[in-house]
């Protein structure tokens, strides 16, 4: 009988689980399908296209953001809608508000016309949460603050079968919320991760019938605050690394525990996971 820790064996099962096996030829394939998507590949994909739009002669700042994978009622696919909390500040209220109308047609346009080339990598995810935790310092002027929401096309991207959490690495399983909660919480330990996080199976209703296990992570004490990259980095190494799990809901914003409101690290977040149910599963 093997002794290996459940959570080593769930880590090397999610890593391997995308290699393609070896089989016979097969003809040629059609169009690939729309990969699932992701709220964090949202929320990555609005701060580029953020960081690119932003004007010149103002200062833009994001004072918090949430996100969600809809299911889109004309196409009955998912999309990734994203909304950000955004200020933004110039020397007459006249061109904030310009300032802000201009953002608000480039990432509307972005979201449109920008398809999703797979699952944003991890450095990636860093450096648009960095963007997102700066905070530019607009005091000085005048601002327009306001929310600003944007519905993002997913692109096609051809995904692994049978992908699915199990913690005995195998295939075709039924997915356990246990083994889930093992493998969330042995990656939020780890160094420069975000520490012990509060786990909670939610009844939110599946998207299809390929939906597996649905649970909802956020820190564990109230007082727990953290910089944006290091919440990136966590919900990245999540999402990236298997095929099996992605996050379905996010919201990031500055913690109510943290007096200083440019300290850097001073942010919170709730994200729901979502893990693909196995082939032939429910």
């Amino acid at each position: 009988m093997s002794n290996a820790h459940p959570c080593l064996a769930l880590a090397l099962f999610l890593t391997a689980c995308g290699a393609p096996a070896s089989a016979p030829a097969s003809p040629a394939p059609g169009p690939r399908p729309a990969a699932p998507a992701s709220a964090l590949d949202g929320v990555v994909r609005t701060l580029e296209a953020l960081a690119a739009a932003r004007p010149a002669d103002c200062v833009v700042e994001v004072r918090a953001l949430e996100a969600e994978v809809r299911i889109d009622p004309a196409t009955r696919g998912e999309r990734e809608s994203v909304t950000l909390d955004l200020s933004v500040f110039a020397p007459t209220v006249e061109r904030a508000y310009g300032a802000y109308d201009e953002l608000r047609l480039a990432l509307v346009a972005a979201g449109a016309s920008a398809p999703r080339a797979g699952r944003a990598t991890p450095e990636r995810v860093r450096l648009a949460l960095v963007e997102l935790g700066a905070r530019p310092g607009g005091e000085a002027l005048l601002s327009y603050s306001d929310r600003l929401h944007v519905e993002l096309v997913p692109g096609s991207v051809a995904l692994p079968s049978g992908s699915a959490v199990s913690g005995k690495g195998g295939a075709g399983e039924a997915v356990d919320s246990a083994t889930l909660e093992s493998y969330v919480r042995a990656r939020a330990a780890e160094v420069r991760s975000v520490g012990q996080v509060d786990i909670q199976r939610t009844d939110r209703r599946a998207n299809g019938p390929r939906e597996g296990v649905r649970v909802l992570v956020e820190p564990a004490m109230d007082f727990q605050r953290f910089r944006t990259d290091q919440i990136g980095e966590f919900l990245a190494d999540l999402d990236h690394d298997s095929p099996a799990v992605r996050v379905t809901q996010l919201a990031i914003s500055r913690s109510s525990h943290e007096p200083d409101t440019r300290s850097p690290r001073g942010w919170t977040f709730t994200a729901e996971l979502t893990v693909r149910a196995p082939d032939g599963g429910s």
